[in-house]
């Protein structure tokens, strides 16, 4: 039994990553998507007193065409993020700038931010975190 949910397991997983693979690359191989520099800024501990704190994450459009970003949205009203309004041209690479705002909200955060776009994929998750003093 142990080895039917082993192999079940490990078949499940297989399919899996072969479509996410297929998906993500043209006939040729090269990948036709757009992506994020990174999927997580760690801000590490940071005073309360700082205020407003700021990172940037670089969308880049691998595609063909241009891309426009649609919407971005954070996870509460304690994360403000704006990002590039015109369409970011093919080989290009756009802006989503985050702003945290530590004052009055000690202790950890973690914070995901959705990042829709007009291309595949059409949603991109970012994660802002660290520790407010």
């Amino acid at each position: 039994m142990k080895r039917f949910i082993v192999l079940t397991a490990i078949a499940v997983a297989g399919v899996t990553m072969f479509s996410t693979a297929a998906v993500a690359q043209t006939a040729e191989g090269a990948q036709k998507v757009v992506s994020v520099d990174r999927l997580v800024h760690d801000f590490g501990t940071v005073p309360e007193t700082s205020g407003e704190i700021k990172t940037t994450f670089a969308v880049t459009n691998n595609t063909d065409e241009p891309v426009l970003v649609t919407n971005v949205r954070s996870t509460c009203g304690c994360t403000v993020p704006s990002w590039t309004k015109t369409p970011i041209e093919a080989g290009q690479k756009g802006e989503i700038a985050v702003v945290y705002n530590t004052t009055g909200r000690p202790g950890p955060f973690d914070k995901e931010v959705t990042i829709s776009t007009s291309s595949e994929p059409q949603t991109l998750k970012v994660r802002i975190k660290g520790i407010v003093q």
